[in-house]
């Protein structure tokens, strides 16, 4: 990956593209800081609610939704409208979705549920399943 970026700034460099030499930073150094945040979020134990865990989940939004849109900027002028205006759609729903993920979704240990084809079990009744086994 670092060889990659290396490539990629050397040629944006020659090229006097400057705005993707600052996306290709951004995007590199961001990827290691959301690994290192999302890596901070799961330490913390999945009913504690604390303002470190919250900023931590709003900063991995921020860096989540901050990637894709500067992707879909990147890369919309190459494509016609239409397909630029349904990848900035997929972009915003994305990004929804990673808000309710780690900002509005609270998750509770007896609401946790496992799918097993069609079948829907709680945790209580996953853990009577195991006792019998």
């Amino acid at each position: 990956m670092a060889f990659n970026m290396l490539g990629n700034i050397y040629r944006a460099y020659i090229h006097e593209q400057y705005s993707l030499l600052a996306f290709i930073l951004f995007v590199y150094f961001s990827f290691f800081l959301l690994l290192y945040f999302s890596y901070a979020y799961r330490r913390f134990p999945s009913q504690e609610k604390s303002l470190h865990k919250d900023i931590i989940g709003l900063v991995i939004w921020f860096l989540y939704s901050a990637i894709i849109f500067g992707f879909v900027f990147q890369f919309s002028p190459i494509l016609g409208f239409l397909a630029a205006l349904f990848l900035y759609v997929v972009a915003i729903a994305g990004s929804a979705i990673f808000y309710y993920i780690y900002v509005v979704h609270e998750e509770d240990e007896n609401e946790r549920k496992w799918f097993c084809g069609s079948v829907s079990l709680s945790q209580g009744e996953l853990d009577v399943i195991s006792e019998k086994v």
